[in-house]
């Protein structure tokens, strides 16, 4: 479900989709092509690409580094301060994302206490103790930092081997499953934060989608139990996405309470 494509859209960003799936794995051969197609029609100076939380940076790199017009510049890694302790031991993925980088971000450090702060940092490095590590000035970087890594990772195939990318390319699909939505009907904002409230924070990584109040559509984010929703014009149905371990073995209860929350449009 392309919700953070409708968002751009409602921002009066112009958005065109080249791929619908994950990208690190059933679709990493359309990627080069994607690619070529950007460069042919933009001609851009850099392209960045952003993937989901639970890709594996390595597939991508090399896909990259077989394109003669592109050099791969660098890997980053952002790590969420408030909710990296609450994933890491869960997640096989983050752990290889914290490995396999040229530069790690902390983002949301300042919205921690120092001993949260500390414990991060502390597995952070004991994970990476080579990698720079830089905090974020809440949320904000200095592009000089970012561009000119001139990465040497992955510069070979031997080290992405066949056997740890049919292992790692996938394993992610274990991790994290998706759950998505739409509705016709607006909800009761008020209802809708307190079922928010009842979800059990580590089985739901992410919720984001587009919803309909009485007052209008907003903008719903949530992490690891915190939420914001954020007004925002759109035009459209509401659309709904669950991301968590488990998520769909929740999909009955989460269509039953979600239902207690629904206005029936007039």
């Amino acid at each position: 479900m392309a919700v953070d494509s409708e968002l751009a859209r409602a921002s009066n960003i112009g958005v065109k989709e080249y791929l619908n799936g994950c990208l690190c794995c059933v679709l990493i051969g359309k990627l080069g092509n994607a690619l070529e197609e950007l460069l042919d029609q933009y001609k851009p100076d850099h392209i960045i690409i952003e993937t989901s939380g639970s890709a594996y940076p390595g597939p991508i790199a090399w896909e990259i580094r077989k394109i003669d017009r592109l050099r791969l510049d660098g890997l980053i890694t952002v790590i969420d301060a408030i909710n990296f302790e609450g994933y890491k031991d869960k997640s096989y993925t983050a752990k290889l994302q914290t490995k396999d980088t040229d530069l790690i971000l902390i983002n949301k450090h300042e919205k921690v206490d120092e001993r949260t702060l500390d414990t991060v940092l502390d597995d952070v490095y004991e994970l990476n103790p080579q990698t720079p590590k830089v905090r974020t000035d809440r949320g904000t970087i200095d592009p000089d930092l970012i561009f000119g890594l001139d990465t040497k990772l992955f510069e070979r195939l031997e080290d992405v081997t066949f056997e740890t990318r049919n292992k790692d390319e996938h394993h992610h699909t274990h991790e994290v499953e998706t759950l998505e939505m739409t509705f016709d009907q607006t909800f009761n904002k008020v209802k809708f934060e307190q079922f928010l409230g009842s979800l059990a924070g580590p089985d739901f990584y992410r919720i984001k989608g587009i919803i309909q109040f009485q007052d209008g559509f907003s903008v719903v984010n949530y992490v690891f139990g915190k939420w914001t929703i954020e007004p925002i014009l759109y035009k459209g149905k509401s659309k709904l996405v669950f991301m968590g371990p488990l998520v769909k073995s929740y999909s009955e209860m989460i269509y039953r309470e979600l239902d207690c929350t629904l206005n029936a449009i007039t």
